[in-house]
């Protein structure tokens, strides 16, 4: 059976929505194209590090995508290859952007107030 029936069997058995199985799939193909189409059998943990920490370095990811991607990847490993010895190794994570409030200046907020002159 090929991965992708074998995915979509896992998912279904494990009664995810539509979308997600949709998402995940994304994110499997996402890291078999980064590492040259090797199947995921071949592949292991550091695999795994490399593509989160490309994710973040340079395609610049929020903290959540990075933690859909390796969620994806983890049901991939653990219900459908059935190795639940992953290790991960040091990954790079991403991180929550700072924002800073625009705040206007008293001359600014009293023009913005009374309008146009």
């Amino acid at each position: 059976m090929r991965l992708q029936q074998r995915f979509r069997l896992a998912m279904r058995e494990g009664n995810y929505s539509l979308e997600t199985e949709r998402s995940y799939w994304g994110w499997i193909r996402h890291y078999i194209r980064f590492h040259r189409m090797r199947h995921p059998d071949t592949m292991g943990g550091n695999e795994i590090s490399q593509f989160l920490s490309y994710l973040v370095v340079k395609r610049h990811v929020a903290v959540n995508t990075q933690q859909q991607a390796l969620s994806a990847l983890v049901f991939l490993y653990r219900k459908v290859l059935n190795r639940e010895e992953l290790d991960i190794n040091e990954w790079k994570p991403a991180r929550r952007r700072k924002h800073l409030p625009v705040v206007f200046s008293r001359d600014e907020a009293s023009r913005a107030y009374s309008g146009p002159s």
